[in-house]
């Protein structure tokens, strides 16, 4: 490839010079305009005082950028006073600014993708675990394809647009329809109407209180409607989940799978649910994999099947620290992946359901969305917050399965109280008739 095509230094001191000429537009420049964008080292020094100068309110002028230059001790690497004077006299199109921006974002791109390449070919021939290899290259390719994409504001006029297509969507719908992909919760169903693509829904409980078996049972209902289905699972092996859906979905006992001893027409429910589900658009993940990955899986998954679906996250607080934040704390840890998976399910374009493990405060009472643990971004990030509220520790059978699904957030709508029973043999959740 020619030099030219990876840089174009016409382009990078065009739009310097347009920043020395128009301050006013600088505001606009740095929107889409990183200082690793400009290739040559004099052009990113020069931008990057640009900017500091800019940040403090500083007018933008030879002078207040050489001093910021001095102080760095960059002045002479920038080129000094003769190339900034240089750049006055080039007389750059103020007209062509989107257009010269563009230049130099696609040679920005053209270089990460070359050195992205280089990357991947060593990892080719040096990583230990060629899938994983594949699973990292694809996670930065999609990071340098994100950042490629032009980000820039909507009209108020395009967005009322948005919401008369989604309003005209909704009158063409039959009575009944979800938005979203149903949970098989009539109720909960109804009130969220479905989960809906682009959000980031927590599902949580205590341990113990049937939080897996809630994300499986939702799961499952969503792949028998047709829905692909990705369940990360970092706590329970992949034959571990397939046991408790067919005995969900099959109303078959977890015991009577697990141990083989069947019995009345246990065996049969069983054989149904297995001819059941082996058609279900499902794939389970259950290495211990970053969220980066599960989200490729799922991309992947999602491309063969011809459409998004549902991602299942099981649990929150179990994923590692992403790549290359270095260490931290388990509370930035799990802040790190709660701000990932919300931007994940507007990249997928799919609800992501992140089940999560509440605090031990709210083991004897009504659980809040403070309960959260190990970090309060949680609750922020959250679209749509449900709550498992039972006592599986009660004394009486009947008041051990009894309990309610709390919507405790629900960003554009109301919430409930979702009166449940819990039939912990065929680890499922129904609703009862009085819905409060």
């Amino acid at each position: 490839m020619k030099p030219g095509h990876l840089y174009s230094e016409e382009a990078e001191q065009a739009l310097l010079a347009i920043a020395f000429l128009t301050p006013h537009r600088v505001d606009e420049m740095i929107a889409r305009l990183d200082v690793d964008a400009f290739h040559l080292e004099r052009n990113r020094l020069l931008w990057d005082a640009i900017l500091s100068a800019h940040s403090t309110g500083t007018d933008i002028n030879y002078r207040t950028v050489q001093d910021v230059l001095e102080r760095r001790g960059t002045f002479e690497r920038s080129g000094g006073l003769a190339y900034m004077a240089g750049l006055d006299q080039m007389l750059p199109d103020v007209g062509r600014l989107d257009a010269l921006i563009e230049i130099v974002v696609d040679r920005w791109t053209r270089r990460k993708l070359v050195s992205h390449a280089e990357e991947t070919l060593q990892a080719a021939h040096e990583a230990e675990d060629a899938a994983d290899a594949a699973d990292q290259a694809h996670a930065e390719l999609l990071k340098i394809s994100t950042a490629a994409a032009p980000h820039r504001a909507v009209s108020l006029a395009d967005a009322v647009d948005h919401v008369i297509e989604s309003i005209e969507r909704r009158e063409e719908a039959r009575p009944g329809d979800l938005l979203g992909i149903p949970t098989g919760l009539p109720s909960l169903d109804r009130i969220l109407l479905g989960l809906q693509a682009g959000q980031m829904v927590v599902l949580s409980a205590r341990p113990s209180v049937g939080k897996t078996a809630l994300g499986v049972q939702i799961a499952a209902h969503a792949a028998e409607r047709g829905h692909p289905v990705f369940y990360g699972s970092l706590e329970m092996s992949s034959p571990e989940i397939a046991a408790r859906l067919l005995s969900c979905h099959g109303r078959v006992p977890l015991r009577s799978i697990r141990t083989a001893r069947w019995a009345g027409d246990d065996v049969e429910r069983f054989v149904d649910a297995t001819r059941a589900t082996l058609p279900f658009p499902m794939e389970i993940a259950d290495h211990h994999a970053r969220l980066a990955e599960i989200v490729s899986g799922a991309r992947r998954f999602f491309a063969r099947q011809g459409r998004p679906g549902l991602v299942v996250v099981d649990y929150l607080q179990l994923l590692p620290a992403p790549a290359g934040i270095g260490k931290v704390t388990r509370y930035e840890v799990v802040t790190a992946n709660s701000n990932a998976i919300k931007q994940a399910a507007r990249s997928l374009e799919a609800p992501v359901l992140a089940l999560c493990q509440l605090s031990r405060d709210a083991q004897n009472r009504r659980p809040t969305l403070a309960d959260h643990r190990d970090s309060g971004a949680i609750e922020q990030d959250a679209d749509v917050v449900v709550a498992i509220h039972r006592d599986p520790h009660a004394a009486d059978h009947s008041q051990r399965e009894r309990g309610d699904l709390l919507i405790l957030k629900h960003r554009n709508g109301a919430l409930a109280d979702i009166p449940v029973r819990y039939v912990g043999a065929q680890t499922r959740f129904e609703e009862v008739d009085t819905f409060r």
